[in-house]
């Protein structure tokens, strides 16, 4: 008998964790529970069968919240007990379909927000891993030609009895640098690049970083396109599951990534409850939320289509984000080509300057 209820998941899902709880993972639970309550499995039932099909730490969030459940907890209070692993996006729209009756639904809305959310981050993801390779490998041979090559070249040139160019003497002034201190200066880079990473995911920082995110050309355009993208799919995604547009919005303030479009959403939730239209309170904040969401949001208040308007908004935010992640790569690509080649051309030129100077004074 259990052999036939595992075989309502799908043979390719394996929930296999080593500690670190994906959204591809959170993704997966939420859509085969949403299979197997559509199957007519109880909720107790079906956790079983997912905890028989993970491993590691996930199975054992998943046998607490079948525990809890068993214990006659609500699913969605079950998941609340992990709210660092779960959103409250994933929480509360367990918790509207078990007070509607729709829950298999909301699940499978959840999951489907979440394969989204997943595509979203890939796409950013796929477009700066071809330029951060290009950085690494440039760093890497930089490395090299500093700590093996260079020394090898340049007590060659110092003694020469000719007058050196301005290029190799900084090239020789560099070699005798990187002697001395080449490790204590990586050690302070790589230390700067920790920290600056530690100092952009702390919470009082983010106001700063959040900033510059929202005013350096490119990215700009990428930030604010994603998070506008996540503002209408999860609220629109809440508002299917039988959420109020108030509920929606405190949670949707929790899902959305940048700081200046949280404290927004949340401003404007606080104007909806005293009295006014969506679309009207967005316009407010229409340096965040451009003139085309506003505009079709109107449009899905007058007609009843909220919910659509939202997926049909977060449809073109989502490509934009593509198509701007693509226009980022094409643009980092060149400059870091023409900074590498100013830099091999440079090498090239403080090398071969003293050695022409050379064989031209011994033709004379």
């Amino acid at each position: 008998m259990k052999k036939n209820k595992n075989s309502i998941l799908s043979s390719n899902v394996s929930f296999s964790f080593l500690g670190r709880i994906s959204l591809r993972d959170k993704t997966m639970l939420a859509s085969n529970l949403a299979i197997m309550l559509k199957s007519g499995l109880a909720i107790t039932e079906s956790l079983d069968i997912l905890v028989d099909q993970s491993t590691g730490k996930f199975r054992r969030i998943i046998q607490s919240i079948s525990q809890s459940v068993m214990a006659g907890n609500s699913l969605s209070s079950s998941f609340a007990k992990f709210p660092k692993i779960f959103s409250a996006f994933f929480i509360n729209a367990i918790q509207a379909g078990e007070s509607s009756g729709n829950l298999e639904n909301n699940l499978s809305n959840v999951a489907k927000q979440l394969t989204k959310e997943k595509e979203l981050i890939d796409k950013i993801k796929g477009a700066m891993f071809y330029p951060l390779i290009i950085l690494i490998l440039a760093f890497v041979i930089g490395i090299a030609l500093a700590f093996f090559v260079l020394p090898k070249i340049t007590p060659i040139f110092t003694a020469l009895k000719v007058d050196l160019p301005i290029t190799t003497r900084f090239l020789i002034w560099f070699s005798d640098l990187i002697q001395n201190y080449g490790f204590i200066m990586i050690a302070i880079l790589v230390g700067f690049i920790i920290f600056a990473i530690w100092l952009t995911r702390q919470k009082f920082f983010k106001p700063v970083s959040h900033f510059l995110f929202l005013r350096l050309p490119i990215i700009s355009k990428l930030s604010r396109y994603k998070n506008i993208s996540q503002f209408c799919r999860t609220l629109g995604t809440l508002l299917r599951s039988g959420l109020s547009l108030d509920e929606a919005l405190q949670i949707t303030e929790k899902t959305v990534s940048n700081y200046y479009y949280k404290k927004s959403i949340a401003e404007i939730g606080g104007r909806i409850s005293q009295g006014g239209t969506l679309s009207e309170n967005l316009a407010e904040y229409s340096k965040y939320f451009p003139r085309l969401a506003i505009s079709m949001i109107r449009v899905g208040e007058k007609s009843g289509s909220l919910e659509e308007e939202f997926f049909n908004l977060a449809n073109i935010y989502e490509t934009e984000v593509d198509n701007t992640a693509k226009t980022l790569s094409t643009a980092v690509e060149p400059i870091l080509l023409i900074i590498i080649g100013v830099i091999v051309g440079g090498l090239a030129l403080s090398i071969i300057t003293p050695i022409y100077k050379i064989t031209g004074s011994v033709y004379r």
